[in-house]
């Protein structure tokens, strides 16, 4: 009797009942250990493949062989994709110290959204002020009033759920200064009036720090401080092609 591994399965194929009926009794069960397919149990544990492999994987999940083909992820499965990815780098505070450690030492490239070009904005400017990395002059020179005058304030790190005629949607506001939300506001674009009329009808509460509000506070946003804040905090500039 040869010991060779037959399959019994070659040729068949699962039906669309078969295939729910497996799916219903694994879903929410944990997957055993012996199961997991990682480290030495991984068939690929310590092997490469071949230039011409990768190739050729490649070509099979091109076009209408790529299994998402002329598909979209919902508004729903968007969300739950970026509510993950968002916890990720909260439970992982050490990728956001690399990610601005790179910057710092002139290694932009590594940056995830290196050479991608902004939506909306001529340029994309950041700022390592403390460790953080901020967007923007406005921003810097807040932070610093805040310190200046003793203001207690964290980086905002949950997102908020609006609403609007279009459907539901979320934003992020910079800021927690004295356990409010604040935003500051630049280039007030599309995105920026849908986020300021949603607000306008919502519950939540977001402190909108327009450039007027910000020097009625005493933020110092003169062209001689702005340059100042460029000089000493830039990280790097990308700027769109």
């Amino acid at each position: 009797m040869s010991s060779k591994f037959i399959p019994t399965f070659a040729g068949h194929k699962h039906s669309e009942a078969s295939k729910k009926a497996i799916g219903d009794s694994c879903r929410g069960k944990p997957i055993p250990e012996e199961r997991k397919l990682y480290g030495v149990r991984n068939g690929m544990y310590n092997k490469k493949h071949k230039d011409e492999t990768k190739k050729l994987i490649g070509q099979n999940c091109m076009g209408e062989k790529n299994g998402f083909y002329n598909k979209k992820h919902t508004a729903e499965t968007i969300q739950r994709m970026r509510e993950v990815r968002t916890q990720w780098f909260i439970d992982h505070p050490e990728k956001k110290a690399e990610i601005v450690s790179s910057l710092k030492n002139g290694k932009a490239e590594k940056h995830a959204r290196y050479g991608i070009s902004p939506r909306s904005r001529k340029q994309t400017e950041f700022y390592d002020y403390k460790g953080l990395c901020v967007d923007g002059t406005w921003e810097v020179a807040y932070l610093e009033f805040l310190d200046s005058n003793g203001i207690v304030w964290e980086k905002n790190k949950q997102r908020i759920y609006l609403e609007d005629e279009r459907g539901k949607f979320t934003t992020c506001p910079d800021y927690l200064v004295n356990g409010e939300l604040v935003d500051v506001t630049g280039w007030i674009g599309p995105r920026k009036k849908r986020i300021i009329a949603a607000l306008e009808r919502s519950p939540i509460k977001v402190k909108l720090l327009t450039k007027d509000i910000l020097i009625s506070l005493g933020v110092d946003l003169s062209n001689r401080n702005i340059k100042r804040i460029a000089r000493e905090y830039t990280l790097y500039i990308h700027k769109k092609v």
